[in-house]
């Protein structure tokens, strides 16, 4: 009989041990161990802060006719917007692309502060930088039913433009860019 006891004891903890790991919670993600799985997201360091882009404000457009993509998304906050503009994506799809700098004052990276009355110096008011040789890499593109999954990393010095005199001597240094998108077949 003390056999018996002995295996139903070590069952039951055995059991109840299952039980406790099994409703432990896994650690949230963080965009910068997000894969393409997990898209859509934007991520960067912003002077070494973490910025991250809301997953349901991202559009990813391409533009046949000037055979470039843009990424606009903007963070939790509603405060600050982020786009990418690069080309040409059709040609070679992964590899390093050039940012563009686009007419009518858009630029290639841009944070663009939606708040422009706060007078905060150096809060990404308008902060941008045109054309730079190689700092957007796309790292893969995935097939699937409604398009194309583009993800890729970015990084870039800035520049403010002069839109506050108090920034204009300032930059700001954006690192760690992540980005996985989905661009709609049309």
């Amino acid at each position: 009989m003390k056999p018996i006891t002995l295996l139903l004891l070590v069952s039951t903890l055995l059991l109840a041990a299952c039980n406790n790991a099994a409703t432990t919670s896994e650690p949230i993600k963080t965009a910068t161990q997000a894969t393409a799985a997990d898209y859509p997201y934007v991520t960067a360091k912003i002077n070494g802060v973490q910025w991250q882009s809301m997953p349901d404000e991202i559009l990813a457009s391409y533009n046949s006719y000037e055979d470039k993509l843009q990424i606009f998304t903007k963070d939790d906050k509603g405060k600050m917007n982020f786009l990418l503009t690069l080309a040409a994506f059709s040609k070679t799809n992964m590899g390093a692309y050039s940012s563009v700098k686009e007419g009518a004052g858009g630029y290639g990276i841009s944070l663009l502060d939606e708040n422009k009355n706060d007078n905060e110096e150096n809060d990404y008011d308008n902060f941008h930088q045109g054309a730079i040789a190689n700092c957007i890499t796309v790292t893969a593109v995935q097939e699937v039913a409604d398009g194309k999954i583009v993800t890729g990393i970015f990084a870039s010095p800035m520049n403010v433009s002069n839109n506050y005199e108090a920034n204009k001597d300032k930059g700001i240094a954006v690192t760690d860019g992540r980005f996985a998108v989905l661009v709609k077949n049309k």
